[in-house]
């Protein structure tokens, strides 16, 4: 596995010797406890260096402890997988790329909806207006009316291109964005109480990417709590300890059927949303968890290293 060529070069040698000097205390530490005869992960996986000392490979150690000759030994065995760990990455590569196209799409789009048809909106209210004056007064209600139908249709179209790309994430300003969407949120939802926390983001600006992540979750999370959750609370803590970005929304819904595969594109057309949540999460290298047990509501958590 690591190109040398025989035994007489390997016998003698301390085996964390031939681990990365990244996980080399790490493994060096494990074996040492295993040798104790306590019990430690019987499998992880590390990096290992060929003979060249250049060539990286990733391995899954399996090992347990034995006694050999009288003395406190190591029974283990080891799994190359430095392909498979290389196709995850390619994955996460393009998952990330996948969602940076989408969201390029998102902001393109919301930039025609502002520009086109606000352009259009606005011509619309501005002819209305100079009609209300030239009409004869028995019809200037229904004019009226339809002044308020176009400014409806402005309030949507802000709506709309606010839902598809926050002009504030171009800022990355994070916490306002929230705060803003909550608000939003109460007013529509107002029989449900929102609490929000953010804890250790003084001073501290992060990447446009995780900003987005972030605040997807956060943004498709309130809109499922709305449309399926019959919740009366919702909780939504946020953190940074670096290097880590945890977003945990808790509510006290109904929650799902223990059985529900949640992220199957064609559960209920609910897992659509959760499903683009773990997928963004998981390209920017984090973790995403859902638990939803009937009747006690659900806990979404997205976990995302800044790096």
């Amino acid at each position: 596995m690591l190109a040398y060529e025989g035994t007489d070069e390997l016998i003698g040698k301390n085996f964390w010797d031939f681990v990365h000097p990244e996980d080399r205390a790490m493994v060096k530490k494990r074996g040492m406890i295993r040798e104790q005869e306590q019990t430690y992960p019987e499998n992880y996986t590390f990096r290992v260096v060929e003979k060249d000392g250049k060539t990286v490979r990733w391995v899954e150690l399996c090992a347990t402890h034995a006694m050999y000759m009288g003395k406190p030994s190591a029974l283990a065995s080891m799994i190359d997988i430095t392909s498979s760990k290389k196709a995850d990455e390619e994955i996460r590569h393009l998952s990330r790329r996948l969602v940076k196209v989408r969201e390029e799409e998102r902001k393109r789009l919301a930039g025609d909806l502002h520009d086109e048809l606000g352009q259009i909106i606005t011509a619309m209210h501005f002819n209305l207006n100079y009609l209300h004056k030239a009409i004869p007064s028995e019809h200037k209600q229904r004019c009226d009316e339809l002044v308020h139908d176009v400014e409806r249709m402005a309030d949507i179209v802000r709506q709309t291109t606010s839902f598809l790309r926050p002009s504030c994430l171009d800022q990355m300003v994070l916490i306002p964005a929230l705060k803003r969407d909550i608000a939003a949120f109460k007013k529509h939802q107002p029989s449900i109480c929102v609490e929000f926390t953010a804890l250790g983001f003084k001073k501290k600006l992060l990447s446009p990417e995780i900003v987005l992540v972030i605040y997807r979750v956060f943004q498709e999370s309130l809109t499922n709590i709305a449309k399926h959750a019959q919740a009366t609370k919702v909780d939504i803590n946020l953190t940074y300890n670096h290097p880590r970005v945890i977003l945990i929304i808790r509510d006290n819904g109904v929650g799902c059927d223990g059985n529900v595969n949640y992220f199957k594109k064609n559960s209920e057309n609910k897992g659509i949303g959760l499903l683009n949540m773990r997928d963004r999460v998981v390209s920017m290298g984090g973790s995403f968890d859902i638990s939803s047990p009937p009747g006690k509501g659900t806990t979404i958590r997205a976990d995302v290293t800044t790096g």
